[in-house]
């Protein structure tokens, strides 16, 4: 456990007794009851008083990945969203249509989605990484009658474009294709127009997309609240001040990226902003170069930051560090402490529940290494089971936020009430994520109630994964599940069954690597395993499990567990477990329809609270602290007889939709 490194700071008690949302309302200035624009807030009210009479004031500092350098103030973001608004309301958007965005780190990005919002419209970001078919439910889901893409990304929207969307591409110095509306000239045709359209803050601004095990990805209302939910992560879990040079490493295609982006923003702080995802080493190089005092970042980035060793990561000057995605250990900690004189402060969030938890420099508080931290002041959390009773301190159970009446963040799942109902516990809303709190409140992960895999910090629902791999023509099943990584937290490793009559050859897991990368994304966080050819066998084989228990700390057995819940017919039936040789974990023995299956593996052992006599609570050993590494979050703790996590008085949600399987 870190102490603190100065003790004049208030503490946390007195941190939440003096807080009051009103004082976030006035940072941001709003008034009570009072209808907003987000456009207004983040960018307008930072701007002089018209173009003649402008602040100068930075917002974006954006470096682009062939060496381009531009600083873009707070006054050039002013005209250029107000005149995208106007380009939207040529196309018949109105207040409450969808707008995506299917952009890179560029600063179209930023005008498209500010510009949005000042039409009164609902921005759909879309991940770059991902494929035609990811794009494409996206798009049709959330009924986006706008799709802003850029020219590198052109070649990977679906063919064709959904009927009734418009494309506006941001063009590369070629003609952009037949029917798109190339981006900067349609600006030049649109002066600024109207004002920006005021919305009341209980309506959706940004609809989210997140992985989910159960079907396909589903859509987060944010609220236009959302600004007002973040600040006291701004305030207290980033640090942030007004002369910040402030670096949020993450894409505003994804949750964490987009509050650092816009909450930065919106109180006046400047934003630097690099194109190419960065790697360890440029990380580095900007850090020292740019004088970066407060950095966002992944813990992904920071153990790579840190494999640098420390000759190279010398001369960096920060102030503020803060990380999301998963627990940050003692050795990370540790190491920018002693090399950066900084203590990087972990925070936990989800696209549902905004950042809600976290560790804070602004308050005199104990840092303990791979725990989420505390509740911010102003936020209701609280680990509860599955009635949403509150839980003793050490047990397991949801993590559950009553959303506040001011703080609140999402609104709930688009067009899906029955979603929208199983998210509640009672008063408690839950996400699927596990988690304990020990004696002084700290919050520690668990791992997820569900299949979701949690790799670098982005959430990957199997379901979509495993469609894509049954899209190749030798594939018959395909189950896919995370495995541990050193540096990514995950990776996605895919199990897949051939049809009756097809063999394993050689380089058949690569062509379905590729065919994954194809259809779902090319991201480094979506990579298929297939590397070892176990993991690929040939369908009817007689008393052969198509996916079995095998070496890989869990990971395989879980690919098993998954694939005999949801084959259908033949399902996986236990019937022993009991102890191996000593100290040699469990043995199981199970059969699937006529076929006789007995596993041994070391990473099985029973949960220490299993009740006598129930076969429940057997599920894959962690990440141990014994060994001083802690667990990383989105890893699912499944027992083998499919009723979610193995904890006393935690069921979890089951997957409801049939195992995948390909005629």
């Amino acid at each position: 456990m870190l102490g603190p490194a100065m003790t004049s700071r208030p503490t946390y008690r007195d941190a939440c007794r003096a807080f009051r949302w009103e004082e976030s309302a006035r940072a941001l200035g709003w008034v009570a009851g009072e209808p907003v624009n987000l456009g207004r807030t983040i960018i307008d009210r930072h701007a002089g008083i018209d173009r003649h009479a402008g602040s100068g004031r930075p917002a974006l500092r954006w470096l682009g990945k062939r060496g381009e350098d531009r600083t873009y103030s707070f006054d050039e973001l002013r005209e250029l969203t107000a005149r995208f608004a106007t380009l939207l309301r040529a196309r018949g958007v109105e207040r409450g249509d969808r707008v995506a965005g299917f952009l890179p780190r560029v600063p179209e990005m930023l005008i498209a989605m500010i510009g949005a919002w000042k039409a009164g419209a609902v921005y759909v970001p879309i991940f770059t990484g991902f494929g035609p078919d990811a794009v494409e439910y996206r798009v049709r889901h959330s009924g986006a009658r706008v799709l802003v893409t850029h020219w590198e990304h052109r070649g990977r929207l679906p063919e064709p474009v959904p009927d009734g969307v418009t494309v506006v591409t941001v063009g590369g110095g070629d003609a952009v294709p037949p029917g798109d509306t190339e981006f900067w000239r349609a600006m030049d045709r649109h002066p600024e127009g109207a004002d920006p359209v005021a919305c009341r803050r209980d309506e959706p601004a940004v609809l989210l997309y997140t992985s989910g095990s159960t079907g396909p990805p589903k859509g987060v209302k944010i609220a236009t609240n959302f600004l007002m939910a973040i600040h006291p992560h701004l305030v207290h879990g980033a640090d942030l001040r007004p002369d910040d040079v402030f670096w949020p490493t993450g894409d505003p295609g994804w949750g964490y990226g987009l509050v650092c982006y816009m909450g930065a923003l919106a109180l006046g702080v400047p934003v630097l902003s690099h194109e190419a995802a960065p790697t360890p080493e440029l990380c580095v190089a900007q850090l020292r170069d740019r004088r970066v005092s407060n950095l966002a970042t992944t813990p992904t980035l920071l153990r790579g930051v840190m494999a640098l060793g420390a000759t190279a990561v010398g001369g960096v000057r920060l102030r503020a560090a803060s990380s999301c995605g998963e627990p940050l250990n003692a050795e990370v900690v540790h190491f920018f402490r002693e090399h950066w004189g900084v203590t990087v402060m972990d925070q936990y969030g989800s696209s549902e529940f905004g950042l809600p938890v976290g560790n804070f420099g602004t308050v005199d508080m104990a840092v303990k290494p791979g725990s989420m931290g505390l509740p911010l002041p102003g936020c209701t959390v609280a680990v509860v089971d599955d009635e949403g009773r509150e839980v003793d301190p050490g047990v397991v159970g949801h993590v559950g936020l009553k959303p506040h009446p001011e703080g609140y963040y999402s609104l709930g799942y688009w067009n899906d009430a029955e979603r929208d109902r199983e998210a509640y516990r009672g008063a408690w809303m839950t996400v699927g994520d596990l988690a304990r709190r020990d004696a002084d409140g700290y919050f520690w992960f668990e791992g997820r109630a569900d299949d979701v895999i949690k790799s670098a910090g982005y959430r990957i629902g199997p379901f979509e994964v495993e469609s894509a791999i049954l899209k190749h023509e030798a594939v018959a099943e395909a189950a896919v599940v995370g495995k541990p990584d050193p540096l990514r937290g995950h990776i996605v490793k895919a199990y897949v069954v051939l049809k009756p009559g097809r063999a394993v050859q050689s380089g058949l897991a690569t062509e379905i690597a590729d065919v994954v990368k194809t259809h779902v994304g090319r991201g480094d966080h979506r990579r298929a395993g297939l590397a070892d050819p176990l993991h690929v066998l040939a369908g009817g084989a007689r008393g052969q499990s198509p996916l079995h228990l095998g070496h890989d700390r869990g990971g395989r057995a879980r690919a098993d567990r998954r694939a005999g819940r949801h084959r259908g017919p033949d399902p996986l039936h236990l019937r022993e477990v009991r102890p191996a040789a000593p100290g040699r974990g469990w043995r199981l023995r199970a059969h699937r329809g006529d076929h006789r299956l007995r596993y041994d593996h070391r990473e099985l052992r029973p949960h220490r609270r299993r009740p006598p006599g129930v076969l429940r609570g057997v599920f894959p050993d962690r990440h141990r602290r014994d060994r001083g590494r802690a667990p990383a979050r989105g890893r699912p703790d499944r027992d083998l007889g499919g009723r979610g996590a193995a904890r006393p008085g935690l069921t979890g949600p089951t997957r409801r939709t049939p195992w995948p399987t390909r005629s």
